[in-house]
């Protein structure tokens, strides 16, 4: 319950309250279940102190520093709460629909299961914030820094994500109907489980989209409205019949996936999304209780053409034993100047379906040079799918 003389000490207003604090700045104020519902709280200094459970709808808490205090519950529906200092401030369950938080610091502010409907938060700090399960519907969150943010199964239908940083946000289950993500920054964030239908995708940045869940190695893509589909396909052994819908674009790139050989194959993942195709990059390198044979089956079969990179191989020759003899469609070796390819690799040579292996200096002489390796994996497809239609069924005519 409140402190009555806290709370009598704040209706005195916000100098008188912020002087008290200043000289008592060993004490933790008490003021839960508080009704402050029609108070002016302009610059009033809230750190750590407890408003669980307070009645603060329609407060004005304009630029007020509530800095790791504890909220959790409490009645905030259309506060004034522009530029406030919330940085891991307890909000657990908060209602805060129509509140005005726009450039609030939120940073790991903890906002789990809290009703933000149709809140202003445009141009919010919310770095590794908790949102897990937040009610975002018709949310404002133009220009909003959500990098890290954990808005697992949140609900974002409708909300104005408009040039919001997203980048390495966890959106696993999170819902987005009609979303506005128009020049937003999505990259490396956790898509797995998403409903995304109708989305606004303008410009949108999707760059290395994890697909999969956490305990799991990642799967990533460059476009979010055909990552369900992807995971699916991951998911369902006999849906594999219909791959023939993506392999006018899909490029399954393999390579080792130190943080050094990474950021080549990133590049060249970026590169090959300039071009309109859809590269997949499936990394090896992280535990998993995944079976990794099925996996690189299953994502080359979804492929056009496959590229690996024979650079310092460590899983590249068990990827290609396995897929090469296989499956007929284009691969394609590289391989960085000053290295040779691993001993048993000639012995794959013989299938027409190998694409002659190039060299390259570097990260850039390979991006420079994209055009050559695509066409090369372009004239090898064409030619096998010539050769498949022109192949005998192996039966005579009674």
């Amino acid at each position: 319950m409140t402190n009555p003389e806290h709370l009598e000490i704040l209706e005195q207003g916000v100098e008188a309250w912020n002087k008290w604090r200043d000289e008592n700045d060993e004490i933790i104020p008490n003021l839960s279940k508080a009704d402050l519902s029609k108070a002016d709280l302009f610059g009033a200094n809230l750190r750590e102190a407890d408003l669980s459970g307070a009645n603060l709808g329609a407060a004005y808490l304009h630029a007020a520093n509530l800095r790791e205090a504890y909220i959790s519950g409490a009645h905030l529906s259309k506060a004034h709460l522009i530029g406030a200092n919330l940085s891991k401030a307890h909000l657990f369950g908060a209602h805060l629909s129509g509140a005005n938080l726009s450039g609030a610091h939120l940073r790991g502010a903890d906002l789990s299961a809290a009703d933000l409907s149709e809140a202003d938060l445009s141009g919010a700090k919310l770095h590794a914030a908790n949102l897990r399960e937040a009610d975002l519907i018709r949310t404002h969150l133009h220009g909003a820094h959500l990098i890290g943010a954990n808005l697992i199964g949140a609900n974002l239908s409708e909300a104005d994500l408009s040039a919001a940083n997203l980048s390495k946000a966890d959106l696993s289950t999170a819902i987005l109907v009609g979303t506005n993500l128009t020049e937003a920054d999505l990259t490396d964030s956790r898509i797995y489980g998403i409903s995304a239908w109708d989305l606004v995708l303008d410009k949108t940045i999707q760059t290395g989209l994890i697909i999969t869940e956490g305990n799991n190695p990642p799967v990533t893509v460059n476009d979010i409205e055909v990552a369900q589909f992807i995971y699916f396909m991951l998911e369902n052994k006999k849906i594999r019949r219909v791959i023939d819908a993506l392999t006018s674009k899909a490029v399954l790139i393999l390579g080792r996936f130190t943080e050094k050989r990474k950021e080549i194959l990133d590049a060249l993942r970026d590169k090959l999304s300039e071009m309109d195709y859809l590269p997949i990059i499936f990394d090896f390198e992280k535990p998993t209780d995944r079976d990794f044979t099925e996996t690189v089956l299953t994502l080359a079969c979804l492929s056009k053409f496959v590229i690996i990179d024979l650079t310092d191989p460590k899983c590249s020759p068990h990827e290609a034993t396995l897929t090469i003899p296989n499956l007929k469609i284009p691969f394609l070796p590289i391989i960085q100047e000053g290295q040779r390819e691993y001993a048993m690799f000639r012995d794959l040579k013989n299938y027409q379906w190998l694409c002659e292996g190039k060299t390259y200096r570097d990260k850039n002489d390979l991006i420079q040079n994209i055009k050559k390796l695509t066409d090369a994996a372009e004239t090898k497809y064409l030619d096998l799918r010539d050769k498949k239609d022109n192949t005998s069924s192996g039966f005579t005519p009674l």
